[in-house]
Parts: structure tokens; C-alpha cells; sequence
């Protein structure tokens, strides 16, 4: 325990020193601070500080698979636990980050109106329209795309309010 904390320290440390200037970050992650990928899901990198990438190479320490376009780097792991991410340009090390590799539960939950902890009138309904998807459980930004839905209101007393046919489509 106490050697990968130390590879883990030595791996932060040369990520800083190394080039202050180059940082990758998973903009597949809500929050872009976490350093997070997510076991078997595509985890899209964005070196910031570098514009195109010819000319470079990515590397994985556990071996994920990795596909380079342009910009963007699709890191997938197949193992939980440490991955770092290394980029290298003519066989010279410029930046490592050190990624947490966990497994994302896949427990999506569509919101109304971008609301999902309150109750909501149907006039709030009625003027924003759009189903959100969202993981509660994962910071994940999952790539669903909601093309239309349906919305049935019940009055608390049981009764129907006659149905709008379709509230959104995109």
C-alpha cells in the first residue's frame, strides 16, 4: 500500500512539473476536476494546452484502449482501479495524469423541466417542456438523446387532465 502511494505522489508530482501548461481532463465527467474514467464506457480526453494532436503519443498504464481523433482522446479501461495517462511527443514524456478507473451504475432517470428533487406545476411542465436523462448514482454524462415522450397528469383526487399528445420534440 505504501509503494503505490508513493507511485501515486511521484506520478501527481512529475504531472505537475513536468508541463504546468498541459492538463487532460475527462469531458465525458460532469465534473471536470474529479479525474475519474469510467469502467467500459467511452471516456472522452481533451489535453488542454495542446490543439492537434499528430505528432504525439498516448499511452496507457493499464493498458486501455485508446483512439486519437484530431482533438479528442476515447480512453475505454477494462479494469477497476489506477490509470495513468501519459502523453508523449517524439518519445519525450509532457504530461501524465493519474485517472481513478470505477464502474458507473447504469440507473438513468428522466427529469421534467430540468427538475428532479421538487414537485413542479404544469404550467413549469407546460413551459419548459424537455425530459432530462440523468445518473443519479454517476457523473457520467451518458449520450441519450430523448426524440419525444408522452405526459399524462393526474390530479391528486385521480382524475385525468386531458393529455398533451407530444410535450417535446427535437
Amino acid at each position: 500500500m505504501a509503494i503505490k502511494l508513493f507511485i501515486v505522489s511521484l506520478f501527481s508530482f512529475l504531472s505537475m512539473t513536468l508541463n504546468e501548461k498541459v492538463k487532460i481532463i475527462n469531458t465525458s465527467d460532469q465534473s471536470f476536476e474529479s479525474n475519474q474514467l469510467y469502467l467500459y464506457l467511452d471516456n472522452d480526453l481533451k489535453i488542454v494546452g495542446i490543439g492537434n494532436l499528430s505528432g504525439y503519443t498516448i499511452k496507457s498504464s493499464a493498458h486501455s484502449h485508446i483512439d486519437i481523433f484530431d482533438s479528442i482522446i476515447t480512453v475505454i479501461p477494462d479494469k477497476v482501479g489506477l490509470d495513468s495517462i501519459s502523453v508523449f511527443k517524439n518519445k519525450k514524456l509532457i504530461s501524465t495524469n493519474i485517472f481513478t478507473v470505477r464502474e458507473c451504475d447504469f440507473h438513468p432517470m428522466g427529469y421534467l423541466s430540468f427538475v428532479s428533487d421538487s414537485l413542479i406545476t404544469v404550467n413549469q411542465i407546460l413551459s419548459n417542456p424537455f425530459l432530462v436523462i440523468s445518473n443519479p448514482k454517476c457523473s457520467y454524462k451518458f449520450r441519450f438523446v430523448v426524440t419525444n415522450f408522452r405526459l399524462n397528469i393526474i390530479k391528486k383526487n385521480g382524475e385525468d387532465i386531458p393529455p398533451v399528445s407530444t410535450i417535446s420534440k427535437i
